[in-house]
């Protein structure tokens, strides 16, 4: 027999996908064997399967032709499963940082994909899944995902800065008489939580 498989990318999570073989001179008496069973689901001897590629991604098949009394000749091929189900998380979540703060990133996602970090200013690695952040200032980072043949992917996470404020205060009153008291008043932003004098 003359026989055709074709190679399959599958880009998102599936439980089932169906792979065939095409035999180009075909007979009644073709006979059909896919190997191995691991994540077929229902028969093996049909010129097409349904498979689970979560559990195998490389199947062979024979295909022979079987005539009572005589010696059958035989075909063989494998195909191939390419699984890159896009999964893509950012495990950290939005967030307030002071100006000159790093903030480590975790991203988990599928491997063999290519990541690309957008603004790249403040990223140490803006090709990494697990980048250093130093922000100057408020804004939202972008994670792309991408593989040759699926949908790009994003994630996106909020990084805002908090600059800090000059150290001033104002006086109330602003002179006053020997024996008087005077306060102080101080101006902080909202992150501020103690002040020493």
């Amino acid at each position: 027999p003359d026989i055709t498989v074709t190679d399959t990318l599958v880009c998102k999570a599936e439980q089932s996908i169906p792979l065939a073989v095409i035999v180009n001179n075909p007979s009644i008496h073709n006979r059909f064997l896919w190997q191995p069973t691991t994540g077929i689901i229902g028969p093996d001897n049909q010129p097409t399967v349904t498979v689970n590629p979560g559990l195998n991604t490389v199947y062979t098949i024979t295909v022979w032709d079987t005539i009572a009394g005589f010696c059958g000749y035989r075909a063989t091929d494998t195909l191939h499963i390419d699984y890159k189900p896009r999964a893509l998380d950012i495990v950290n979540n939005d967030t307030l940082i002071c100006l000159g703060t790093e903030l480590a990133i975790t991203v988990t996602g599928t491997d063999g994909y290519s990541y690309h970090w957008s603004p790249q200013a403040g990223v140490n690695t803006p090709t990494s899944q697990t980048p250093l952040i130093r922000p100057d200032s408020s804004g939202t980072y972008t994670l792309t995902a991408s593989y040759p043949g699926c949908t790009d992917t994003m994630q996106s996470i909020r990084i805002d800065v908090d600059k800090p404020m000059s150290a001033s205060f104002r006086t109330e009153p602003d002179s006053i008489c020997t024996g008087r008291t005077i306060s102080f008043l101080p101006q902080t932003d909202s992150t501020v939580t103690t002040l020493h004098w």
